[in-house]
């Protein structure tokens, strides 16, 4: 019997420096994340890949055709910045939007600030569609490959999920020890969500962050001795998709924007994402003013193809972005998709940062060892191969 943990969040930086289960999890090491957020980091756990390879990167990606959001633009009436910015008809509107494209993965609906452009929120949105249109944890959730479930049932393993879909991670663990005493699964597949979101809130504050972190390690030693008492040689594997930066510092990139002779929507499209902007310009001259502007900034940088080929995140048709502009360690983009908000915790910087690097632990040392978080479906599949040795088969 294998577990496989997901702790979001759990950073390298944050670990190296705590016991954490140090006794039952003796092999443990920093992982390059991929470059970007959660959307993209876990497809790449979950698959080997990167996400120019799976085709799931950042949430929003260009593309009017398919946008889920369009029927927004066509009813003037729901389609204002009052209407939009309340929560409730926000949340109708994204339920409906969910319901109408068929898409069960994740569904967000992002609170960009509108004040000062030229454009309606149905008229903005409209532009995209998001990349995660099936529930990631489910067999045939990417596709353009495989991921771990779809091994799973091709070989014929029976296995339990528990995620955040459905469950806070505390009914993860009570729901999990009672299938170990009641179902006779191979693999045990946990994904804990809820670190992520605390160190977004509390980051800087190691009370709380050392009570959440002690919480984890109390209920993964539940899990781990509970999975030994039904099977001695059971083997459990934890890893996270990425670390957290405490945030320094906000970047009002969209004012500079909107003070520039060109119009969002008509001239050029941007999505304000956390710690990077992106930018899609339909004319030479909003691409040089852009760009000229982006260049003046001390906050960051503007990625060149060859450093998006070398972190595994260009696409050709730059669905993702024409212009990417990525912010120093610990600076956020403000105002941006999260609206007002102003977390204390961020992260979705250069791979290379100290903060971004994430963990991974094992009882047991693995043949290869790993450099990054796409090395962890390879381990996941040979230690998988233990159990079909014993039934005379192996995994592919």
């Amino acid at each position: 019997m294998m577990i496989f943990i997901i702790i979001d969040a759990l950073g390298w930086e944050r670990l190296k420096r705590i016991e954490f289960l140090d006794d039952i999890m003796p092999y443990r090491r920093p992982l390059k994340t991929v470059f970007g957020y959660s959307s993209g980091a876990i497809p790449s756990i979950l698959t080997g890949k990167f996400p120019c390879e799976h085709g799931h990167w950042n949430f929003f990606y260009l593309s009017p055709q398919t946008s889920p959001f369009a029927w927004i633009k066509d009813k003037g009436l729901i389609d204002n910045r009052l209407v939009f910015e309340n929560r409730y008809t926000r949340e109708i509107m994204r339920r409906m939007s969910r319901y109408m494209s068929g898409y069960t993965g994740t569904f967000s609906f992002p609170l960009i600030p509108f004040d000062g452009t030229n454009v309606s929120p149905g008229g903005y949105f409209s532009n995209f569609d998001i990349c995660e249109k099936k529930w990631l944890f489910n067999p045939g959730s990417l596709d353009s490959t495989e991921n771990i479930f779809d091994v799973l049932t091709r070989e014929a393993v029976s296995f339990n999920r528990y995620t955040y879909g459905t469950m806070s991670d505390s009914a993860i663990v009570e729901r999990a020890l009672i299938d170990m005493q009641k179902s006779n699964s191979d693999f045990y597949f946990i994904y804990f969500s809820e670190f992520d979101e605390c160190q977004h809130l509390h980051c800087g504050d190691e009370d709380v962050i050392s009570r959440k972190l002690q919480w984890y390690e109390d209920s993964i030693r539940k899990l781990y001795y509970a999975s030994k008492d039904r099977d001695s040689n059971s083997t459990m594997i934890i890893c996270s998709d990425h670390g957290m930066a405490e945030v320094i510092d906000h970047v009002d990139i969209m004012s500079h924007l909107n003070d520039l002779n060109i119009n969002l929507a008509e001239d050029y499209l941007a999505v304000y994402d956390s710690t990077m902007v992106r930018f899609w310009c339909f004319n030479d001259n909003a691409r040089e003013v852009i760009t000229s502007l982006l260049l003046k900034l001390d906050c960051g940088s503007i990625l060149t193809d060859n450093e998006l080929k070398d972190m595994g995140v260009f696409f050709e048709d730059r669905r993702y972005g024409e212009i990417i502009f990525l912010l120093d360690e610990g600076k956020i983009v403000y105002p941006g998709m999260m609206g007002n908000w102003r977390p204390r915790g961020m992260h979705g910087y250069h791979p290379d940062c100290p903060s971004s690097y994430a963990v991974f632990l094992s009882e047991r040392e693995p043949e290869a060892e790993p450099e990054c978080i796409t090395d962890i479906h390879g381990i996941v599949k040979r230690v998988m191969s233990t159990v079909f040795s014993s039934r005379g088969g192996a995994m592919s």
